[in-house]
């Protein structure tokens, strides 16, 4: 009896293992796609004007790839149909040989995307060479497709595969091309500011301070993401880094000791292991905290900080206001703000210790950069801006009201 129960135990055994194998071999096998096609948009045969178009409306067809797979796509737009080189190729090459002949916009995963007409013309200026309104042609030929892969695997792949190739006509307009300026975080907490955690666009420079931009570092043309970093004073009463103004989404704080980065909720406060002088340094694309280390040097403390030019005549004693107010800071503030209003045509400005130019600081970057020693004079286009600034390090920031 004993026997012929284990030979029956035997005999489904493999009975399983015989179906694993089956269902292993009946498991799709995601294969590269044969169908992919761009349709054809209502106002392919008019022509379009650019600057009186609100948007372009493109839908498609999902891959087959042997079974339903979720893609990312990418809508390409190329002024010779040749879609050899990319604008990010171009962007990458720090040589400036490279020529992009075609521009891709953003990621999406549906299978319809509305472009702006503003964006469809900034992606035919990234291909062109315009200087000013005469170098535009008044009408252009563009070519577009859609590339698609399955969502998760790396461009270029043997799955990715191309729709066909719709053309347009379309009248063109002059726009300056701009890189994304660095995408800025912010500290607030019980020792910084005011101390009052107040994260609104209103209380920058108040009770919540910009890091600064790294000089030298590269920052995403496109998302302004990259490496920032503060230099200053801080205790153990505790404090947080957030992402954006008026919102408590995306945010820096401890938990264990430990760094920790969230989306949403409330992480523990990050605490310095004594009061003094740190160098925090965070990476915004990876959504990191790479170190936070003593200071090196002991950096000089002023008693009044100004801003001065064209605007208000370079004077010598337009004060800032001092940035930190708590209790535990007094003796320790090296931060600053300003209200600045620049009229038409703009103004020029330094930062200089109140009354005397024999310490002040100059850049050439607009609207965060790191002022060095008389440095030349920081370009400021007309607006309202709230003018933060760093003596630490000579970090400063205008950030539109």
């Amino acid at each position: 009896m004993k026997a012929l129960t284990y030979s029956a135990i035997a005999l489904a055994a493999a009975a399983l293992f015989a179906a694993c194998d089956d269902d292993r071999d009946d498991n799709p096998v995601i294969a590269p796609a044969s169908e992919f096609a761009l349709n054809t948009p209502t106002y392919v045969n008019q022509f379009l004007d650019l600057g009186q178009t609100d948007s372009l409306d493109f839908s498609w067809s999902q891959p087959s790839w042997g079974f339903p797979v979720v893609a990312d796509y990418t809508v390409e737009l190329s002024k010779s149909g040749d879609f050899i080189t990319s604008y990010a190729e171009q962007i990458a090459d720090e040589s400036g040989e490279t020529k992009a002949d075609y521009y891709q916009f953003d990621v999406v995963n549906s299978c319809r995307v509305k472009l702006g007409g503003y964006d469809f013309d900034k992606a035919i200026a990234a291909l062109s060479s315009w200087e000013g309104d005469e170098d535009v042609p008044a009408e252009q030929d563009v070519y577009v497709r859609i590339m698609a892969v399955p969502k998760g695997k790396s461009v270029p792949s043997d799955l990715q595969i191309c729709s066909n190739v719709v053309k347009l006509s379309v009248r063109p307009y002059y726009v300056v091309l701009k890189n994304a300026d660095p995408e800025m975080w912010y500290l607030l907490g019980s020792c910084i500011g005011d101390g009052k955690w107040d994260n609104k666009p209103e209380a920058l420079g108040v009770s919540n301070f910009p890091m600064s931009i790294v000089s030298g570092s590269k920052y995403d043309s496109k998302t302004g993401k990259g490496t920032l970093v503060f230099n200053g004073y801080l205790t153990t009463e505790g404090f947080k880094i957030f992402s954006t103004l008026g919102s408590w989404d995306g945010q820096f704080g401890m938990d264990g000791g430990a760094f920790v980065f969230v989306d949403k909720g409330n992480p523990g406060n990050i605490v310095v292991p004594s009061n003094g002088y740190y160098t925090i340094k965070l990476d915004n694309q990876s959504n990191e905290i790479i170190s936070m280390e003593p200071y090196a040097g002991t950096p000089a403390v002023y008693p009044s900080i100004s801003i001065s030019g064209d605007f208000n005549g370079w004077a010598k004693d337009d004060a800032m206001t001092q940035f930190n107010t708590v209790a535990s800071m007094e003796g320790h503030n090296h931060l600053w703000s300003y209200n600045l209003e620049v009229p038409a045509g703009g103004t020029k400005v330094k930062f200089l210790t109140t009354g005397s130019w024999n310490t002040n600081w100059g850049g050439s970057e607009f609207p965060y950069g790191v002022g060095v020693s008389e440095g030349g004079n920081i370009s400021v286009p007309e607006g309202a801006y709230i003018v933060t600034f760093n003596d630490v390090d000579g970090s400063y920031a205008f950030t539109a009201k």
